[in-house]
This record gives structure tokens, sequence and C-alpha cells, in this order.
């Protein structure tokens, strides 16, 4: 009644109809579309696409590349919209658990890093 489209009819109306299925939540916007917003250890536009599940020794990690094109897309100087999931378990107090930088990767240029601190997460990051 309020003109906007119901999420049960843009979305579906029971988890098992959901355009999303069962490992995503549909979240409809106020055009009529919907987005899946996956479940830790899913991912694709369905959420039906499972997650690579890594397990590390002492001292190891896991290095991605990334493109400069991550830091220069139109998505990410406009929104700054980046979705990231990631579950872990340590016993270390200190590290780092994400760490998304540009080629040059030095403390000035643009990066998103999430560190482990003193037992705490912490999230640093310079977008520009």
């Amino acid at each position: 009644t309020n003109g906007c489209p119901s999420e049960d009819n843009v979305c579906g109306a029971t988890p098992q109809s959901s355009k999303c299925g069962s490992k995503g939540i549909c979240e409809a916007d106020l055009d009529g579309h919907h987005s899946c917003r996956c479940k830790p250890a899913w991912f694709g536009s369905l959420c039906n696409k499972p997650a690579t599940v890594r397990d590390f020794d002492k001292n190891s990690y896991y290095l991605w590349g990334m493109k400069d094109k991550l830091f220069n897309t139109v998505r990410m100087t406009r929104n700054r919209d980046l979705d990231v999931q990631l579950m872990f378990r340590t016993r270390q107090y200190t590290g780092i658990l994400i760490d998304l930088s540009d080629s040059s990767s030095t403390e000035s240029t643009l990066h998103i890093r999430l560190v482990l601190s003193g037992g705490k997460i912490r999230l640093i990051y310079n977008m520009g």
C-alpha cells in the first residue's frame, strides 16, 4: 500500500520458493529487483556455489593477487561497496586476516586490511 513492491512478490514468500534458494537471503529493492546475500560458506548470484574451505598450518597464509581494477571500478569508486565473508578460528592474538592492496602495496596506497590485534579484530582502510 505504500507503493513499494512486496518483498514476498519479488523474492518469494517462503525460503523454499526464494530466488536465492536455501543458502541465501533475498533482499528486494524499491524498484522491484532482488539481490542475494549469501550465508557463510556459499557464494554466487544465487548462493548455490560452495565456497572453498582452507585449513592452514602455523605461520601459513593464502595470497591473492588483486588487480588494480578492484580499486578503480565504478562500483568501488562511487559506492565503495565490497562484500567479503570470512570465518576463522585461531589461538593467535595478532595477525593479518585479509589484506587487499593495489599493486604498488605501500602504506599510503589504496588498501583494505582486516587484522587481529591483541585478540580483537581491527579494520584498516585507505580508499582515497
